[in-house]
């Protein structure tokens, strides 16, 4: 079987342009595994820790502990004022009654009444619905309405404080 010498030609130049595109996808393939593994000894040398970046966790885990120390011993100090001014308000509560109670003309309630201490008064809760009634004449009208407001404030200042340390822990995990 002879062959023509143009399809012998034509033959020789697919084959060579085979070997061109395959020696040229060679190169490509070995540029790549090279990249890939540069890029696989950044990525080592990255993970790796070093005496700098240890003593940089070092320290800001430290900072971290302390600051968190802080915290606590803060919101203990934040406790304790509330609890403290809850107790000052029911007494505060209960000197307005007993001031309003002279105003009226009680005979029966004095400060010396009872052994000469007041009892404290739990502080009366309206529902949401409701207003308090307020008599123009009186002073002491709203007080009430004052005292549930302070209380209030205390669920505000919660919800603030979880706020808050929320937005203080999620930078750092």
């Amino acid at each position: 079987m002879n062959r023509p010498p143009t399809d012998l030609s034509f033959n020789f130049d697919v084959n060579k342009q085979q070997r061109q595109l395959i020696a040229e996808l060679e190169n490509k393939n070995r540029e790549i595994l090279q990249e890939i593994q540069r890029l696989h000894l950044e990525h080592e040398q990255a993970s790796q820790p070093t005496p700098e970046k240890a003593q940089q966790n070092a320290t800001l885990l430290a900072e971290l502990r302390l600051l968190r120390q802080r915290q606590d011993e803060l919101e203990q100090r934040r406790s304790a004022l509330q609890e403290s001014r809850r107790e000052l308000m029911v007494q505060l509560q209960g000197l307005m009654k007993l001031l309003k109670a002279q105003a009226t003309g009680s005979p029966h309630t004095s400060p010396t009444h009872g052994g000469g201490r007041s009892m404290p008064m739990p502080i009366r809760s309206t529902s949401a619905g409701s207003t308090p009634t307020r008599c123009p004449q009186d002073p002491l009208s709203g007080v009430g309405g004052d005292m549930q407001e302070a209380f209030a404030q205390e669920e505000k200042m919660k919800s603030n404080k979880v706020y808050t340390k929320d937005r203080m822990v999620k930078p750092m995990i």
